[in-house]
């Protein structure tokens, strides 16, 4: 007679939960792959995190004002993140106000006209209205040069929605390697998003440059100042030497981008639109990061400034050449400690005259 198998129970149980908890493993990523894409799209704080934060924090400090407190804005590079200590501005000018205002910085690093302008359109679709946007002009983000704005450089598909993308190419950014990026974040959405994501989290584990933090780490208005409060004459000399390595040839024989004066047109028109004064600001810089502009180029931006200004009304701040060589890091981001003397005379002679003319005369 033939003796039959027979199976072990011990081993099915065994062999039903493994694929139990495979088929429950494999549900589970699917549900977070698929959460994540749909976070992407839906929310910035997972797709744009520096917007995200920026914009959180100048919501909580509207809150701490009366409703309908004017808001200063000051838009920028990281040269105006690290420079402009909104918060001592404010407490200048509520000092000698009736009524509050709110100032907050809106520097963020590696942008420039186009993002300004994104930014903006962002900030007044979520229900922020400034009374007043004090714009930084930085030169070399006005360039025009072969792969599109020197903003569009330090962006990623995986930041926008494609409305977004589409609206970005218009201004002469590479539409074609945003929307690859876009598209990834559908089939890799934790690779595609993994600086964002792991900068939320452990930036630590990132290269500063990566890490998507930048805004969260801003005091409560905005403000990020450089932690160093001096350098020896070999630090500045090494980060010299980078920030001209970065710049020199652009600012030795640029010429401006039409896509970049279309972007600063358009910001102004829509300022105007919404009932937004606007003034200019040029960031100061040391002696020797002035030396790196050609005569070419500083014609060129001084001629494009004076035919804005006198077409749209707005003032010009100069401020290049308010602050020591010593005042600066690297010869144009500055250093903590000099902040003090410069926001202090931003706020007089750029802010209080404006918000004047807005709110009215001073107690």
């Amino acid at each position: 007679m033939i003796q039959r198998s027979q199976t072990n129970p011990r081993r099915t149980t065994t062999r039903r939960r493994a694929v139990t908890a495979l088929a429950t493993g494999l549900v589970a990523y699917a549900c977070l792959h698929a959460a994540l894409v749909v976070a992407s799209q839906r929310s910035r704080s997972v797709r744009a995190p520096i917007y995200a934060d920026k914009e959180r924090k100048l919501a909580q400090l509207k809150r701490t004002l009366p409703p309908g407190s004017p808001v200063v804005l000051v838009l920028g590079t990281s040269r105006t993140g690290n420079a402009v200590d909104a918060g001592r501005a404010q407490a200048m000018l509520n000092a000698t106000r009736e009524h509050p205002v709110a100032v907050f910085n809106w520097g963020v690093p590696a942008t420039g006209p186009v993002t300004y302008l994104l930014h903006l359109r962002q900030l007044l679709a979520d229900g922020h209205r400034p009374a007043l946007v004090l714009l930084e002009i930085h030169v070399p983000t006005f360039a025009k040069l072969p792969g599109g704005p020197l903003e569009s450089f330090f962006v990623n598909g995986a930041q926008f929605n494609k409305a977004e993308i589409e609206w970005l190419a218009s201004y002469d950014f590479p539409a074609d390697r945003l929307h690859r990026e876009h598209r990834k974040v559908a089939f890799f959405p934790w690779t595609s998003l993994r600086f964002p994501l792991v900068g939320r989290v452990w930036p630590s584990l990132l290269p500063f440059g990566n890490r998507y933090d930048w805004s969260r780490n801003t005091d409560e208005y905005g403000w990020r100042p450089v932690l160093l409060g001096s350098v020896t004459p070999e630090q500045h000399a090494t980060a010299f030497a980078r920030a001209a390595a970065e710049y020199r040839n652009t600012l030795a024989a640029m010429t401006l981008g039409d896509a970049q004066v279309s972007a600063l047109r358009d910001l102004i028109s829509l300022c105007r639109e919404q009932g937004i004064r606007l003034a200019f600001l040029r960031m100061p810089e040391s002696m020797e990061f002035r030396a790196l502009y050609s005569h070419a180029t500083s014609a060129q931006v001084d001629q494009l400034m004076t035919t804005i200004a006198a077409e749209s009304g707005c003032n010009i701040v100069n401020a290049r050449e308010w602050m020591p060589d010593d005042a600066f890091v690297d010869g144009h981001h500055m250093m903590r400690d000099p902040t003090a003397a410069f926001t202090d005379r931003l706020t007089r002679e750029a802010i209080t005259p404006h918000l004047d003319a807005i709110t009215g005369p001073r107690r």
